[in-house]
């Protein structure tokens, strides 16, 4: 099965303590939390949260304006 669209939120996010000893990080390490959903021709099929480890992650955006592309929505958080 291949996904024909999906859609990831990436947060800022302190882990708990159990988090932190599993992963072994610093009390002060912030990790991004990234929920997605996926789906194929418009059906629900994939619901995964990731943590990732912040200094080991960037975030990069690009754009060409020749491309008809998505716009991108920024604001608050949401709630859950």
């Amino acid at each position: 099965m291949r996904l024909t669209s999906a859609t990831e939120i990436i947060e800022p996010s302190l882990p708990d303590a159990d988090a932190r000893e599993i992963l072994d990080l610093a009390e002060d390490e912030a990790l991004f939390r990234i929920p997605r959903n996926g789906y194929v021709d418009g059906e629900p099929v994939e619901c995964r949260i990731a943590l990732v480890r912040g200094q080991r992650f960037a975030f990069t955006s690009s754009w060409d304006r020749a491309r008809t592309i998505e716009p991108v929505s920024f604001g608050a958080r949401p709630s859950g």
